[in-house]
């Protein structure tokens, strides 16, 4: 059997890793953000900094892309 899917070496290794952070990364995000809001969702510091944890990954995110 082949397989489909070619390693670049050296060069495909970061992004691979690269990947697996930034998975790991939105999913603790995402987790404390769901939990946040079905414990406190009436304070508005936790909204706060639920909303600033989403600011900081999705600029994050944006700095990845480049």
């Amino acid at each position: 059997m082949t397989s489909s899917s070619t390693v670049g070496g050296q060069s495909g290794e970061p992004k691979e890793a690269l990947r697996f952070v930034t998975f790991w990364f939105s999913s603790l995000i995402s987790g404390y953000v769901s939990s946040c809001f079905l414990l406190c969702y009436h304070c508005c510091c936790c909204r706060f900094f639920s909303l600033l944890l989403l600011f900081f990954f999705a600029v994050f995110m944006l700095l990845l892309q480049l």
